[in-house]
């Protein structure tokens, strides 16, 4: 039997390996027919996108051969058939089951389902399942995904709540793809994800504040004054950044209003928007607010853009789901406050814009109480508002032992 293909490999087209020596990583094509006519292994350096290519090119050519080499060589999928004949369909079929990750996001894009889900608040975060499906992990071979592979997926991008939110995703994608021919199997619902115990470590530290102030300083020295603002935005008003990259200046939909000479800051939260009794919050504009937002609205209006977080560097153009080219995505702000702390050495805690809104609920909690807090964030529930709340020191309840033997002898105890 061939060596097997361990999950290092799962990038990697058929007959594509990698070696490790001297430190060094190098690809190269090695076909079983090839091995026995003598002919050496291709090799391609460092290059693992060049060598799925030459693959992809080589292996369907010598695809009719498969049968005769099957018991040696355990690379060979079994489900997928061998083209032997001119059959229209079989072909047709071969090509399905050939087809990477990539191929298949653009075809479930252009889906019914997909298309629903642009209209809803929960886009952003299913776009960027979809992105990783197709960018990152676009060279896989979709029919060849397992249960396991699925699983590696979900742990490599997302934490926690979000691996049980990406596999919905998947899931759907896999629906449209059995039915179409491109799987055989709804395999995203066939892994199981750990179930979540009432107390459970958390996998990321919390942000602290001399932290957020490197962030920003760093971001005003690498000419991202717009992300230092994305980030004071996040903390003066507690809220996440779904909210704060939809906030708009002016238009009939914008959030900035007066309200007898006070401006107000007034948005429906993405999580409840078009639904019925949506969340709606009224914030009132004081402190820094105040300058965080007057910087935002100069920036936006030279830039001719509606949005407070909008965009003023870099290579800027009008993407899918962008009303503006100089709009900033949840993703981009993302990626921009990672690459920002990237370039800082024995950075404490995390870097993860949805941590700024816990550090905000910890500092407002300190200074107004609990309520203040939940008013500001608008949880639904106490509960949320208290996972907000908890930093990395435990919480301390406090009791008095304070038993005497006098407390004790009239007392009745019933066993």
């Amino acid at each position: 039997m061939g060596r097997p293909r361990r999950s290092i490999h799962r990038k990697l087209e058929t007959y594509v390996y990698r070696k490790e020596a001297k430190g060094r990583t190098y690809f190269y094509y090695e076909h079983p027919v090839a091995m026995a006519k003598g002919v050496p292994r291709k090799n391609f350096g460092n290059d693992w996108k060049a060598a799925n290519e030459f693959a992809k090119k080589v292996n369907p050519q010598l695809s009719p051969l498969r049968n005769e080499i099957a018991d040696y060589v355990d690379t060979v999928q079994p489900e997928i058939p061998v083209v032997t004949s001119g059959d229209g369909r079989e072909q047709q079929q071969a090509a399905k089951l050939n087809a990477t990750c990539k191929t298949v996001i653009g075809l479930f894009r252009n889906t019914a389902e997909c298309k629903k889900w642009k209209t809803k608040s929960y886009w952003g975060t299913k776009d960027s399942h979809l992105n990783i499906l197709e960018n990152e992990e676009g060279s896989l071979v979709f029919s060849k995904l397992t249960a396991s592979m699925c699983g590696e997926i979900f742990k490599q991008y997302r934490e926690r709540d979000g691996r049980m939110q990406f596999r919905k995703t998947l899931s759907s994608v896999f629906k449209f793809a059995v039915n179409e021919g491109y799987h055989n199997a709804n395999v995203a619902l066939d892994y199981t994800l750990d179930s979540e115990s009432r107390f459970i470590k958390r996998e990321r530290p919390r942000m602290i504040y001399p932290s957020f102030i490197r962030l920003q300083e760093k971001a005003q020295e690498l000419g991202k004054d717009w992300l230092s603002d994305a980030m004071g935005l996040g903390l003066a008003t507690a809220q996440s950044r779904c909210e704060v990259v939809k906030w708009k200046i002016k238009g009939k939909d914008k959030n900035l209003i007066t309200i007898d000479g006070q401006e107000y800051l007034k948005f429906e939260r993405q999580k409840t928007k078009e639904k019925d009794g949506g969340s709606w919050q009224l914030i009132k504009i004081e402190g820094m607010l105040k300058d965080i937002i007057k910087r935002c609205r100069v920036r936006a209006m030279t830039q001719g853009s509606p949005f407070l977080v909008t965009v003023d560097e870099g290579r800027r153009k009008l993407g899918k789901g962008k009303e503006h080219r100089c709009q900033c995505t949840d993703d981009h702000l993302t990626k921009s406050i990672k690459k920002v702390a990237d370039s800082l050495d024995d950075l404490e805690g995390s870097a993860v814009f949805s941590e700024i809104r816990s550090l905000a609920c910890r500092i407002y909690y300190k200074i107004h109480g609990f309520e203040f807090v939940r008013d500001l964030t608008n949880h639904e529930d106490a509960k949320m508002t208290e996972e907000y709340l908890k930093g990395d020191e435990p919480t301390l309840k406090e009791g008095v032992a304070d038993l005497r033997s006098e407390m004790i002898q009239d007392i009745k105890i019933q066993n």
